[in-house]
């Protein structure tokens, strides 16, 4: 049987944690670090981020369908890249459970558009003179989780972050799943109360980046989208495509006030280009 959250097992669940967070509970032998000399950043944390992303990618497939079989009789959509841009807002809730590994838990908000130029061909002859342009505008939930593996050595540390996150697109059936890996290595300057770090790194992104569902959800150009409603109103469409390259570099900074409030703008360039922000508390 479900059963909901009530306000007292909420209210219990934050004193829990308040509790756990002032008695020291976590991060596991963080005592020990601290007594060797480490200086550990407070245990739990939650952060506001945005981020926005530029890349381009092949097409490796466009697939239009029907349940009678019209559409892949008569029509052959022909393209070979698309340019994808998103930008996705979330809030993040983590904490250190060794004083080397940091687990979080995300949700938050997707929305971007891929484009690219086709060629329609019908009954093997091309539908216009010029290509049309194929979008895809997209937006949804996302969320997923983590881990930060860290180690430091003075004031040099060198940092892994890997995620999985789950995107639920508003025109396509299913999700969008995403596995990204991101190594670090940087220094940092404690300055009292503040604290800079600067850092380069790379990202890493494996994106199933397969669109499938209904044509009437596309704004096909060239007269195209009004064509295929007349062949076949209950048309779909089904995209593979894949990353031309899923690795970029990255540069990044961060400022610290007062060991609670973490500042981060990290860029990213190569085949990717990315632009991070985020404001985060710690506690």
């Amino acid at each position: 049987m479900n059963r909901l959250l009530t306000l007292p097992s909420v209210t219990l669940a934050l004193s829990l944690v308040t509790t756990a967070a002032n008695a020291g509970t976590f991060p596991i032998w963080g005592e020990e670090a601290a007594a060797r000399g480490y200086e550990l950043p407070r245990t739990y944390g939650l952060t506001l981020s945005a981020m926005d992303i530029d890349q381009p990618l092949v097409i490796d497939e466009i697939r239009l369908t029907d349940p009678n079989g019209i559409l892949e009789q008569l029509v052959a959509v022909e393209g070979d890249r698309a340019d994808q841009e998103s930008q996705t807002y979330t809030l993040r809730g983590d904490m250190w459970l060794f004083p080397f590994l940091n687990l979080y838990a995300l949700v938050g908000y997707t929305e971007g558009t891929s484009e690219a130029m086709v060629d329609p061909f019908v009954g093997g002859q091309p539908v216009t003179e010029e290509s049309v342009l194929f979008p895809l505008d997209f937006n949804g939930t996302t969320y997923g989780g983590g881990l930060t593996l860290a180690y430091g050595i003075g004031n040099w540390w060198a940092a892994l972050d890997s995620n999985y996150t789950f995107t639920d697109l508003n025109i396509i059936d299913g999700e969008i799943e995403a596995f990204t890996s991101s190594p670090r290595l940087g220094y940092r300057w404690p300055m009292g109360v503040h604290e800079y770090r600067l850092w380069v790194g790379a990202m890493y992104q494996d994106v199933e980046q397969t669109f499938e569902g209904k044509l009437s959800n596309l704004g096909l150009g060239g007269g195209l989208s009004e064509l295929l409603q007349t062949i076949a109103p209950d048309g779909r469409f089904i995209v593979q495509q894949h990353l031309v390259s899923p690795w970029n570099t990255l540069v990044g900074a961060m400022y610290v006030y007062d060991r609670h409030w973490e500042f981060i703008l990290e860029g990213g360039f190569g085949d990717r280009d990315s632009i991070f922000f985020s404001t985060g508390y710690r506690f």
